[in-house]
């Protein structure tokens, strides 16, 4: 969607259409297709054997009543100074690891140590568009992956940052695990803290032109 949004935007400001050409595949096609595939041996045994064992995802407990129905849950935002984010992705330079892996491997510790339990099961959303076909589609192609991590209070950080980086790598070689399975392997549950790190690029760095905009003051 964003691209065809700054093909069209990119046309409109030169003064020419938009030319699209038909998708080869629509959404419903990868619907059907995805009700009626089946897991692969491989995926299963993976999963059955990294999630053997688990004894809780739900690492964090309550400290008071949740309020009732009508509860609404509360976003607490908070920034990153620059100089720490240098600092995170140098060392994960230096040990060959994902960025994703040191926030991976930093938020295990804090739920390890909060919870008690050095077992941690979280979850990540990954990109389920498995063939290029699919890149135009608009549409949820979204898959869920628990990522297991085990924290022992004597592991030196940089070890414990490449075993979350072989987890995180072995979990997204075998994204393709319906919800199902993952439920089955735990019992019926599902972790209860998700992890994501977005990057967004900026204007400059997609060369998407500046919007020329008019603002109308509102009372």
């Amino acid at each position: 969607m964003v691209g065809d949004l700054l093909t069209a935007y990119g046309k409109r400001r030169a003064g020419l259409d938009s030319q699209w050409s038909p998708l080869p595949i629509q959404y419903g096609d990868f619907a059907a297709w995805e009700a009626a595939r089946d897991v692969s041996p491989g995926v299963e045994q993976f999963w059955r054997r990294t999630l053997d064992g688990v004894t809780s995802v739900s690492p964090l407990t309550v400290d008071h009543s949740d309020g009732g129905p009508d509860s609404v849950a509360q976003r607490v935002n908070f920034v990153i100074p620059a100089v720490i984010t240098s600092a995170l992705q140098a060392r994960a330079d230096r040990l060959k690891v994902s960025l994703f892996a040191v926030v991976h491997a930093a938020l295990s510790v804090v739920l390890a140590k909060l919870s008690g339990n050095p077992d941690v099961v979280i979850a990540t959303a990954v990109d389920g568009r498995r063939t290029p076909q699919l890149d135009g589609v608009v549409g949820m192609f979204v898959d869920t992956v628990p990522l297991r991590l085990r924290v022992d209070g004597d592991v030196p950080i940089d070890l414990l940052l490449r075993a979350a980086f072989d987890a995180d790598v072995a979990a997204f070689e075998n994204s393709s695990v319906p919800a199902e399975l993952v439920g089955d392997v735990l019992g019926g549950r599902t972790p209860q803290v998700a992890l994501g790190l977005q990057n967004f690029a900026t204007i400059e760095e997609v060369g998407w032109p500046e919007p020329v905009t008019s603002c109308v003051p509102t009372p």
